[in-house]
């Protein structure tokens, strides 16, 4: 199967931020061999909460197990949804 454009949205509190860029990023890279980003506008304004994407380029398979990781290991403000 081919890899292709992942995306998966959740809500965080923004003043973690930085947690999860140093944190959550280099635990994908290590577990999945994968290159991921995180984007969303927590970047412009770190107070309060806000949506954050992580993108990545993965199959199918791999991106439910990279959620699936997500979803078990970090607690975020609202469940992620694997968007596609």
């Amino acid at each position: 199967m081919k890899d292709k454009p992942q995306m998966i949205r959740t809500t965080i509190d923004g003043t973690f931020i930085n947690q999860y860029v140093e944190m959550l990023i280099p635990a994908i890279k290590r577990k999945f061999n994968i290159r991921a980003g995180i984007e969303g506008p927590l970047f412009m304004d770190r107070s309060g909460s806000d949506e954050m994407i992580i993108r990545f380029l993965a199959n199918d398979d791999q991106a439910q197990e990279v959620y699936e990781f997500i979803n078990s290991k970090w607690q975020f403000e609202s469940e992620p949804q694997l968007v596609s």
